[in-house]
């Protein structure tokens, strides 16, 4: 459990201090050198600025407290850097009972996340997506296309196949538009991904289904079995009337389970 003062003028007094503390360390970084040169350390951290913000989110009768930090360099020289922490309302037994979703540049993000051990004194690990998670993942965004499942778009399948001596580790298997557009016709009341497996064995003689899949990417998102999660410009809607049955939420929500 991650105990934070978010409102806390210390706490974002100090987190100006570790930018300023992490871009003094990247001397050797041209673009940053040059954007920085002619400022001081007090006109650098004034030009960082930290902004926090709290919602309850209420996702299938259960609430969540999330938390946001969101930090802004000097003259824009790197993307906003954000951490979200989500807990749920109600009391936890887990043993992790926070969930951090960490945007930005990776060297940031750990810095900022060693921070906050060093702060609250939290065990922190890095979350790992199974198999058969990333394939509950495929079923969200396939069942919530019920009327037209060729908006998942050219599909990206990356399968663990380790081989003897390490000839071969990952199978990459990519399949266009064209190709979903006729599964989702022949599909009927059938899982999708089923036939997708089907069509890959008929055409190759490899059972997929026997090796752990450790990525999927489409319209909507990619992830990844060593954590990584994107949304593509979020989750898209064309309108009230639009009929896709998911949101971020679906997937921020299953990764909290595993906690």
């Amino acid at each position: 459990d991650i105990a934070i003062d978010f409102s806390s003028k210390r706490l974002a007094h100090n987190l100006k201090i570790l930018v300023v503390a992490i871009l003094a360390d990247s001397h050797d970084d041209l673009i940053i050198s040059s954007s920085l040169s002619t400022l001081t350390t007090d006109e650098i951290q004034e030009l960082t600025k930290v902004k926090h913000e709290q919602n309850i989110e209420k996702i299938k009768e259960k609430e969540y407290d999330v938390n946001t930090l969101t930090i802004t360099f000097p003259n824009q020289i790197y993307k906003k850097l954000s951490l979200t922490l989500i807990k749920s309302v109600e009391p936890s037994t887990k043993p992790y009972s926070t969930l951090i979703l960490a945007r930005g540049v990776p060297k940031f993000s750990n810095l900022l996340l060693q921070w906050l051990k060093s702060e609250t004194g939290a065990l922190i690990r890095p979350v790992k997506f199974h198999s058969q998670f990333l394939i509950e993942c495929i079923n969200i965004v396939v069942n919530g296309l019920s009327n037209d499942k060729s908006r998942l778009g050219d599909l990206e399948l990356v399968f663990n196949a380790q081989t003897q001596l390490n000839a071969l580790s990952n199978i990459s298997i990519e399949i266009p538009n064209t190709e979903i557009e006729k599964f989702s016709k022949e599909a009927g009341d059938e899982e999708l991904r089923k036939l997708i497996y089907e069509f890959l064995f008929e055409n190759t003689s490899i059972d997929f289904e026997k090796f752990d899949l450790i990525k999927f990417k489409c319209n909507f998102l990619y992830i990844t079995s060593d954590g990584k999660l994107k949304f593509f410009k979020g989750i898209p809607r064309l309108g009230a009337s639009d009929t896709i049955g998911f949101t971020a939420w679906d997937f921020i929500e299953k990764i909290y389970e595993i906690l």
